[in-house]
């Protein structure tokens, strides 16, 4: 049992194959009430749709019950409570805090005065380790496997918490080959035959200074039909999405299209989490 989940760092290749088995084993039997009785207290400092969702989807289907909030503005943080305060306040309120905020280091502080275990949900730029444990399971049923594959990851490189986070973890496993490509620098194209899976993501525009670099980001990449071809006929493109232009609805029919399935793997995968956290395995 992992008491907090707060970096990837502390992540052993046979605990995330203990999540991925309790994941598949919901998937293929169904959700029990495993935390009945359990409140599971969302802190969303920062915008969210399958992050926060899919912990509500997944807790509600185990049984627990949920609060929280999904915005800054409806905290007493506007008037100037410390995010310490809040968590501390919060405790008292539920069994488990599942946070996202926009500053990167803001979930280990949270879990230093927290009194309940606090799952990290995106910090800043940092860390989005419950993210990880998706992805990961993605590729391996995508794939079939978690060793000897190769994965390009296109995008805003340097902003991004889910590459940041599965980069780190994918050195858990064997003979993964990793081509990290920032499309203002380095031409993807080349490498798209070479991949089984092809990790698209955004521009994090709510990170950048300066909006025009973004929107030199935004506008150098774009996944054609054109480049589903030149791939494999087994490889996988996911994502965690939203998607703005990099991913354009005319290829989501292909088969190496797997950001949708992607995303309905987010309950199974948070509910094993949130019931590791709470020791029910």
């Amino acid at each position: 049992m992992n008491t907090n989940i707060i970096t990837t760092d502390n992540f052993t290749r046979s605990w995330i194959e203990q999540v991925h088995t309790r994941s598949a084993a919901l998937i293929k039997n169904g959700f029990q009430a495993t935390l009945s009785g359990k409140i599971i207290t969302t802190c969303f400092f920062e915008p969210s749709t399958r992050t926060r969702l899919s912990f509500t989807s997944a807790a509600q289907r185990l049984g627990a019950s949920v609060l929280g909030f999904d915005s800054v503005t409806s905290t007493s943080t506007t008037k100037g409570e410390s995010l310490e305060d809040t968590i501390r306040m919060v405790s008292n309120y539920g069994d488990v805090i599942v946070m996202r905020h926009p500053e990167a280091g803001s979930a280990d502080r949270a879990a230093q005065v927290a009194g309940v275990p606090v799952i990290n949900a995106g910090d800043g730029a940092n860390q989005h380790p419950s993210q990880t444990l998706l992805d990961l399971f993605t590729i391996k049923q995508g794939i079939g496997r978690l060793d000897d594959f190769t994965i390009l990851m296109i995008g805003d490189i340097e902003h991004s918490r889910v590459v940041h986070s599965l980069s780190t973890t994918l050195k858990l496993f064997n003979n993964v080959e990793q081509l990290l490509i920032n499309p203002l620098t380095q031409d993807y194209k080349p490498h798209l035959n070479k991949a089984d899976i092809i990790l698209v993501t955004r521009v994090q525009t709510e990170r950048f200074t300066d909006k025009h670099q973004a929107d030199l980001l935004q506008n150098s990449y774009k996944i054609s039909l054109q480049d589903v071809e030149a791939m494999k006929p087994t490889c996988k493109i996911i994502s965690p999405l939203p998607r703005t232009s990099e991913l354009p609805t005319n290829i989501d029919a292909v088969p190496q299209a797997y950001y949708f399935q992607q995303a309905s793997f987010g309950v199974p995968v948070r509910a094993a989490l949130l019931e590791n956290v709470l020791g029910v395995w």
